[in-house]
Order: structure tokens, then C-alpha cells, then sequence
């Protein structure tokens, strides 16, 4: 398996075998969203463990509303 990876003008150019199959690359593009969204996060370890705990009572859909309105979430939904 060969993958390229190349910078061109302000890009970075990645290139897989289609062997990898798409499932898998959309999966890979969607948890570097999610890492260079959550590092632009302001969230402490205290509002972290709130949704947390939220979100285990079953809060998930409000969460989801709420987030999705704010600008740190927004990327995400």
C-alpha cells in the first residue's frame, strides 16, 4: 500500500490506494474534523464531564440542538 502525501501552495495533498475502500477514508476524514474542531474548543474538564453526565440522562437530543447553535460545536452537525 502506498500512500502519498505532498504540499502544494497552501494545501496538503493525500493520496491512498482505492483499496481502503470509501467507508473507511470518510471515517478517517470525519475524526480529523473532529480533532481540529475540539481543538479549537474552549470547553473546560468540568463543562466536558457535564454533557457527559447530560448526555447520560438521556439528554442527547436537546444536547445536540443546544451544541449545534454553538459556535464551537457548529462544524459538527
Amino acid at each position: 500500500m502506498s500512500v502519498i502525501v505532498e504540499r502544494k501552495d497552501s494545501e496538503i495533498i493525500v493520496r491512498l490506494p482505492d483499496t481502503l475502500g470509501v467507508e473507511f477514508v470518510q471515517a478517517l476524514i470525519d475524526r480529523m474534523r473532529f480533532f481540529e474542531v475540539l481543538s479549537r474548543s474552549k470547553a473546560t474538564d468540568t463543562d466536558i464531564e457535564e454533557l457527559s453526565n447530560m448526555t447520560k440522562r438521556g439528554w442527547s437530543s436537546d444536547a445536540k440542538a443546544r451544541l449545534s447553535e454553538m459556535e464551537e460545536f457548529k462544524d459538527l452537525f
